[in-house]
């Protein structure tokens, strides 16, 4: 990346950034904008817009009738006909909610007519409506009270009580008070409000079908205008707002362009090499295979200007680890036919590449799962393969396949990351890591390998001096000595480190012991008679669907882990990386209005 300061006359303002927003090259350094009126209109426009297009998608459905065609001129007639209709929609839909309220309460009593309370109270007889729970019901009530059952629903008893006006009638139940309206009159209310929402939302369809695309070119060109005058308010004025110093990044190869540009309108300008302070954005160059990876990469955080990109060097190690996760070849088979299926639909070609992140996903899984011999829940000791067994790996030897993946993950991370500050920062800087490396491998071959011990006990502790004193080159002796041996406490960290990596075992394994007892199932439902093959079928789908599920996702989830914590970390990743946006308009604007 270059660091590009423009200096710029206020009158050449609008037309150089809108050159700029054409070529799509220049990222605009991100500083505090200062908001003002225009800047608060254009969001608000931006705001009624978004909420009108949500709206519309809700609400869409096929247009039946031509009778609601309206043409409208302005943007700002549609934007308020789709307001006006959301506002009726809300307050129908209010409506129809307190109306089903009122509908749900005269359920039980739709049959009471109400005048014959009027000609009871008449006669000096009072009618009291009541409801309670069956078992808080009281069959003495009825010799108490004159009182008669009107309903019953779900577990709710709904009785009236006539009694005298002067008698006071006490019962241990909820008095309701019937709704003003009458069944047949809610009734037609509610199909009313249910007719006026058809409407609604026929209008709603029309305008969404006729105007969607006038409002979407609007919303692009007002996105592009928020964006444009942001710019504006960001950029430095001085001389009484005559020049404004306008700060960004381009990509090296595409210098000569702006140059161009910068010639063409005679701008004045200042090119320099961006340090880490001016929080250079970033943009990522990887070949074919390893950019399937970036999305996973970018989960994280992107690296920062001083970081080394790691993904093409947690991609092929990403790969394996879930193949080790899944376990399973058939498992990995359906995964890469899923991914090719849809891959080919043209729907989906939008997320092309992370199909064929799937792919390889599958791929991995049908390789690890060979090499272990599970297919489908079946693993190669259940087969009676003879001599043929040696050539899968069995139970013990996955788990130290693990720890060894672990252990060659750190170490690479580790020589990374030496590598890395001894190109940017100095030989010194790199003495650090290799001082682990060298206590890595000599721990292994002292303690398990056994290869050169006689070297070995030596490069442990000649690994040990240099994390002590080469922990901070910069700092004084003592200083820098202290740091070294508080450095000397991440061994522990080291250890837990590689054993993280027992996961890729045990995740392998559950996975194949939970399709081994589907299986198993399956076949018990076999005993069944008549139906036993369809539970048969119907267990191993259902079961196996189930289980890859749940083990395709551990296979992602955990790697993630492994990459984000112990890789990263060994490799002395920082991240915090801004990605590179160039600011783009298609759309002529004016910024000073």
């Amino acid at each position: 990346m270059l660091k590009y300061s423009l200096v710029i006359y206020h009158k050449q303002y609008d037309a150089l950034i809108h050159r700029l927003g054409e070529l799509g090259i220049f990222h605009v350094q991100a500083t505090e904008v200062r908001a003002d009126d225009a800047l608060k209109q254009i969001t608000t426009q931006i705001a009624r817009i978004e909420r009108a297009k949500e709206s519309m998608q809700e609400h869409t459905s096929p247009i039946e009738t031509k009778d609601l065609e309206r043409h409208m001129q302005s943007n700002e007639e549609v934007l308020s006909e789709i307001e006006s209709l959301i506002s009726q929609w809300e307050e129908l839909k209010l409506k129809k909610a307190g109306l089903a309220a009122e509908i749900a309460q005269i359920l039980p009593w739709r049959n009471i007519n109400k005048e014959y309370f009027e000609i009871l109270q008449k006669h000096n007889l009072n009618v009291f409506c009541f409801a309670c729970h069956k078992m808080q019901f009281n069959d003495a009530w009825k010799e108490q009270y004159m009182l008669e059952v009107v309903g019953r629903h779900r577990d709710r008893i709904f009785f009236v009580v006539l009694a005298p006006s002067h008698e006071h009638v006490q019962i241990e139940a909820e008095e309701i008070v019937l709704p003003e309206h009458e069944w047949d009159d809610l009734l037609s209310m509610q199909n009313a409000i249910c007719n006026d929402m058809d409407k609604v939302q026929k209008q709603l369809s029309f305008m969404a079908h006729h105007y969607s695309g006038r409002l979407q070119e609007k919303l692009t060109a007002l996105e592009e205008m928020l964006a444009a005058r942001k710019i504006l308010l960001s950029s430095l004025e001085t001389s009484g707002g005559k020049i404004l110093i306008l700060e960004g990044f381009i990509p090296e190869p595409k210098e000569q362009q702006l140059l161009h540009l910068l010639n063409d309108h005679a701008v004045p300008y200042i090119q320099k090499k961006p340090l880490s302070d001016d929080a250079p954005p970033i943009q990522l160059k990887n070949n074919r295979f390893s950019r399937l990876f970036e999305p996973i990469g970018k989960l994280f955080s992107l690296p920062s200007y001083k970081d080394m990109d790691l993904t093409p060097f947690f991609a092929p190690f990403f790969l394996l680890f879930f193949g080790f996760c899944l376990g399973d070849a058939v498992y990995g088979l359906l995964i890469m036919l899923a991914a090719t299926f849809f891959k080919r639909k043209k729907k989906y070609q939008v997320h092309k590449p992370l199909l064929s992140l799937v792919q390889l996903f599958g791929l991995a899984a049908m390789i690890v799962g060979t090499v272990t011999g599970t297919f489908l829940g079946v693993n190669h000791d259940g087969l009676n393969l003879g001599s043929y067994h040696s050539l899968f790996l069995d139970q013990h030897q996955l788990f130290y396949v693990a720890i060894a993946l672990g252990i060659s993950q750190i170490l690479f991370a580790q020589a990374l990351q030496a590598y890395h500050r001894i190109t940017t920062q100095g030989f010194l800087y790199g003495l650090v890591p290799i001082g682990w490396m060298l206590v890595i491998l000599s721990v292994i071959d002292l303690s398990v390998a056994q290869y050169m011990p006689f070297v070995s006990d030596k490069t442990v502790y000649i690994g040990l001096v240099l994390i002590v004193l080469f922990a901070d080159p910069k700092a004084r002796a003592l200083k820098g000595l202290g740091k070294g041996i508080w450095s000397l406490y991440g061994i522990t960290g080291l250890f837990g480190d590689v054993l993280s990596y027992i996961r890729l075992f045990a995740l392998g394994v559950s996975s194949s012991i939970l399709g081994l007892v589907i299986n198993s199932m399956a076949y018990d439902a076999l005993g069944l008679s008549y139906v036993g093959w369809f539970f048969f079928i119907v267990i191993l789908v259902i079961g196996h669907s189930l289980n890859l599920g749940v083990a395709a996702l551990g296979a992602f989830v955990h790697p993630l882990r492994l990459t984000f914590v112990e890789f990263y970390k060994n490799a002395g990743f920082e991240g915090g990386g801004k990605e590179y946006k160039p600011f783009s308009i298609n759309h002529k604007i004016s910024l000073k209005s």
